[in-house]
């Protein structure tokens, strides 16, 4: 089974965990139209975010939180998949130059936040970067 670690960028959303299973929508809809049989690597912890900051401060506990998903979720995925506007959240950028200096593939879902619908599951990196 594909283990598929799911990027989201989660600052500033009113509702994240609504967002989150919007992302966990369109990866499911990747994975039917691919044919993809998968495990969901998620970094989503909102009640370990939360302690972290207390404990930390915000930037101490992003870090530490980014560390996490970097050896947790995405060393071990085999598809690192970035929700649709990644590209404005520092950990999703990182994640995915690590994913592209790794070799791992990269897929983009297109219709996480926005709502958009289309086909292209399959975009490179290199044409989807800012």
């Amino acid at each position: 089974m594909t283990k598929i670690m799911l990027s989201n960028g989660l600052r500033g959303k009113s509702y994240p965990a609504k967002y989150v299973k919007q992302c966990d929508q369109a990866l499911e809809n990747w994975a039917k139209v691919n044919n993809v049989q998968y495990e969901l690597l998620h970094s989503f912890r909102p009640n370990q975010y939360e302690k972290e900051v207390a404990e930390h401060g915000l930037k101490v506990a992003r870090i530490r939180m980014l560390g996490e998903t970097i050896t947790d979720e995405l060393a071990m995925c085999d598809i690192l998949a970035l929700c649709d506007d990644w590209y404005n959240y520092d950990g999703c950028q990182v994640e995915f130059e690590i994913a592209k200096r790794y070799g791992k593939p990269i897929v983009f879902l297109p219709a996480c936040r926005t709502g958009r619908q289309t086909a292209d599951f399959n975009s490179t990196a290199e044409e989807l970067q800012p």
